[in-house]
């Protein structure tokens, strides 16, 4: 399977590294999706503390020191009526798709987060059955699954 590495306030990507993130949402996110760079690279920003927040963390999944998969997490610090954990973009290499990266990349993202996880998609999403698949409830166009 894939190698994961997580970026935090700690373990910061480089400047290089970053850009790659935004460059591959922006290649393989849905159209649907609300994405332009702006909001991915403050995104990223904000879940590495670049900017000031709460932090969070960004997952990444490598096949051979090749980007496959992303997943920005931004922790809110909500408790109850929102999640602690929101994840602004889960993105899988779009040749890749349908192979288990994403089942992969979601099952260690899921371990290592605290509290509960929640993600924002379009009504019409890929990603809406596996979101679904991971236990996630759907409120609107908010998908959240309580720990």
């Amino acid at each position: 399977m894939s190698d994961i590495k997580v970026y935090t306030a700690f373990n910061k990507p480089s400047f290089n590294e970053k850009l790659q993130f935004v460059d591959f949402i922006l290649k393989n996110a849905e159209k649907d999706y609300n994405v332009n760079s702006e909001f991915v690279d403050h995104a990223i920003n904000v879940s590495i503390k670049d900017k000031p927040s709460l932090g969070g963390k960004v997952f990444c999944s490598y096949m051979q020191d090749e980007l496959i998969a992303i997943a920005v997490v931004i922790e809110t610090a909500m408790k109850g009526f929102f999640p602690a954990n929101l994840i602004a973009y889960f993105v899988v290499r779009n040749d890749l798709r349908k192979q288990g990266y994403a089942s992969e990349l979601m099952e260690y993202m899921l371990k290592m987060m605290q509290g509960d996880v929640g993600v924002n998609i379009p009504e019409n999403s890929i990603y809406k059955n596996f979101f679904e698949k991971f236990g996630m409830k759907t409120s609107k166009k908010l998908y959240y699954l309580a720990k």
